[in-house]
């Protein structure tokens, strides 16, 4: 028969086995009953160890069939000692345990982080990652290899970032609550809205679809606006441009020039500065500043030019003084009495619009006319001046005689205060007489004195310059004498 035995060895601190041992029915009372030691190994390790299977009295009744005494139900096991399910490691009732478990078993166990499958419930995210599959190693230790960390630079959107790059997830301007702009991202990954803006035209900062604003000019000044003269630069009040009232207006500064052909250019590269009064609707014009270096009658015309012009002459770029279209033909002339050291803006534009090549002349008082012919000075007497107006220019157009005809120019200068006396008699043909105190100012005009030559009678100052003018009428020419007497 077989009976269940409890065999110690090492003293309370090692294992107990319980095992299964055969028992002789017919072994005499108090035979003492030693299982082979090969049964369980070796048992010796330094302990005096109680093999005993009970007292004489217990092994007659196992003998005997009592069941009191022994039992062969798997049940009654002694209850010092439990074995846990599913393996072979049984703990005392005292809490020792048998053998450990060990790494890779699929039972995470003492200090092992993981063993195969099983992870604990851990995964990349709670090691500190973004994304990724968590594993195990071999020692049970994490895998974290192919675990993503968060990365700021390299291009791609990862939590907890705002943008990284040019990877902005689809935001704008906008959706960041701004009007107009460009959105950006920083280096640390958050949002850059320094390009963003909500424009508002008044605050002096120049923002996006802004000009200027305000102070802010953007850098600009009255001559990078193309006004030389310089001056003060200002922003309309809505920041859309320049205000250029307050620059300089001009195009070019003469100084004190004078002469024929002073200054000459195009048009055509020119912008439209100023509108002058005559002469229909302007277009671009040449604006030029000029000073006087005395007082007098100063005359400004375009004879030279290509094209239809007309003149003006202004205080400045708001006030006009004079203005002329048409003088000799199709160009300008005009003369204005101004003061020592004056300055004025003399403004070279065209009849309705027109632009071409031009030519700007400036005689000075006591200077050369810049349209006349020839200089007599003070000369008196008959015939102090002679020719042939058929090889001549139409300088002038006379108010008489429909004189529109190939004329002479002379300059005369008043010798003493009187009354001076012009005529043409002599002449060879039916002549217009008359006299001009500059190259557009007519004084006195006269077609036919009792025949078909003219006389005048003028009243001059001493060295009064005046321009005498010997002209056809209806466009006849022929041989001509001027005679004065004063």
């Amino acid at each position: 028969m077989t009976g269940r035995v409890r065999v110690e060895w090492g003293g309370r601190s090692r294992a107990a086995l319980t095992v299964l041992i055969p028992l002789c029915a017919a072994c005499p009372t108090g035979a003492e009953l030693t299982p082979p030691l090969d049964t369980f190994g070796s048992l010796s390790n330094g302990d005096a160890t109680d093999a005993s299977v009970g007292d004489a009295s217990s092994s007659a009744a196992d003998a005997s069939g009592d069941a009191s005494a022994t039992s062969t139900d798997p049940t009654a096991a002694d209850e010092s000692s439990t074995t846990k399910p599913g393996t072979s490691e049984t703990d005392s009732a005292d809490g020792s345990t048998g053998a450990p478990l060990v790494c890779g078993d699929g039972m995470i166990g003492g200090d092992e982080q993981c063993d195969g499958d099983e992870l604990g419930g851990e995964d990349c995210v709670s090691q500190g990652f973004v994304t990724g599959t968590l594993a195990c190693k071999k020692d049970c230790t994490f895998d974290t290899a192919t675990c993503a960390a968060n990365e700021c630079g390299n291009g791609l959107v990862e939590a907890p970032e705002s943008c990284d790059g040019m990877d902005l997830a689809g935001q704008t301007c906008q959706s960041q609550g701004f009007t107009l702009g460009v959105l950006a991202c920083n280096a640390d990954c958050s949002f850059a809205t320094g390009g963003c803006s909500n424009p508002s035209c008044g605050n002096d900062v120049i923002e996006q679809g802004e000009v200027c604003d305000g102070g802010d000019l953007g850098g600009q000044s009255c001559v990078s606006q193309g006004n030389p003269g310089g001056g003060i630069l200002a922003c309309l009040g809505n920041c859309s441009g320049y205000d250029i009232g307050g620059c300089a207006c001009f195009d070019e500064d003469l100084g004190t020039a004078t002469g024929p052909s002073v200054t000459s250019g195009d048009t055509s590269g020119d912008d439209d500065d100023l509108n002058a009064s005559c002469g229909g609707v302007g277009g671009a014009d040449r604006v030029i500043e000029f000073t006087s270096t005395g007082a007098g009658t100063y005359t400004f015309d375009t004879l030279g030019s290509s094209f239809d012009t007309k003149i003006a002459v202004y205080s400045d770029c708001a006030t006009e003084l004079a203005c002329n279209d048409d003088f000799d033909g199709l160009q300008s002339s005009l003369s204005l009495d101004m003061n020592a050291n004056q300055t004025v803006l003399v403004v070279v534009d065209g009849y309705g619009g027109n632009v071409g090549a031009w030519v700007l002349n400036i005689a000075a008082p006591g200077g050369a006319f810049p349209c006349q012919d020839q200089d007599i000075g003070g000369a008196l007497g008959a015939s102090v001046a002679s020719g042939n107006s058929g090889v001549a220019d139409d300088d002038l157009d006379p108010s008489c005689g429909l004189g529109n005809a190939a004329d002479q120019a002379i300059r005369f200068t008043a010798p003493a205060a009187a009354s001076y006396t012009f005529d043409t008699f002599g002449s060879g043909y039916d002549t217009v007489l008359s006299v001009w105190s500059d190259c557009s100012t007519e004084i006195a005009c006269n077609d036919d004195s009792g025949v078909l030559q003219s006389q005048l009678v003028v009243d001059l100052a001493q060295g009064q310059a005046v321009l005498i003018l010997v002209d056809g009428y209806s466009g006849a020419t022929g041989d001509w004498v001027l005679n004065i007497a004063g």
